[in-house]
């Protein structure tokens, strides 16, 4: 999708760009899900990530960020502004 739109010029927005929480430190292995947190409150769309391939993929982006001084939500924007301002994905307001 995102080579698609940079060939095009089309600005690309997902979504949920953190996941619905999940890349910004919310949840961790083995823990309950904060009480009033999308995963206590919508989980439908998140269930799939409940797997220990995404909390290892977690604690690296974890990892990466505490070694930085960062918040993970931050580390991941990060990664994101390195692609190409016409398919970087925004956690702002839309409309």
């Amino acid at each position: 999708m995102l080579p698609l739109c940079a060939e095009h010029a089309i600005p690309y927005v997902p979504f949920s760009p953190l996941s619905g929480g999940w890349l910004t430190g919310k949840y961790r292995r083995g823990e309950q899900f904060p009480e009033g947190s999308r995963m206590t409150q919508r989980p439908g769309p998140y269930e799939r990530l409940i797997d220990d391939r995404v909390f290892d993929g977690l604690d690296l982006l974890r990892a990466e960020a505490e070694a930085r001084g960062v918040e993970m939500a931050a580390w991941h924007s990060r990664g994101c502004s390195r692609i190409r301002r016409s398919q970087a994905p925004s956690a702002g307001r839309t409309g």
